[in-house]
């Protein structure tokens, strides 16, 4: 919500144990503000990093706690696109 546009949409799906992943949990925040440069993406998670071009104020540190909770507990997080191929989506995954 932060980094998206005005009337934009945010979707959290939350994924238990589909037919692939038995045991696997998943969980996705996906946008459809701007999309993030795939060069970018794999710096999301260093602490204090902030891609260029934004307004919206904060420290960076974000999705690095994110993937420091979920790499604790034996899951990953995966950046990419969002809602229909657009945007931006982050998904934890989590393995029984």
């Amino acid at each position: 919500v932060k980094y998206g546009q005005a009337g934009g949409q945010v979707q959290v799906k939350i994924d238990a144990g589909g037919s692939d992943d038995r045991g696997a949990v998943a969980l996705a925040v996906l946008g459809d503000g701007p999309a993030v440069d795939p060069a970018v993406l794999a710096r999301l998670v260093d602490r204090f990093y902030r891609a260029d071009g934004h307004s919206a104020q904060g420290s960076g540190l974000g999705l690095s706690i994110v993937d420091k909770i979920a790499r604790a507990y034996g899951g990953s997080l995966q950046l990419g696109r969002g809602l229909d191929g657009a945007g931006f989506g982050a998904t934890v995954r989590f393995t029984a």
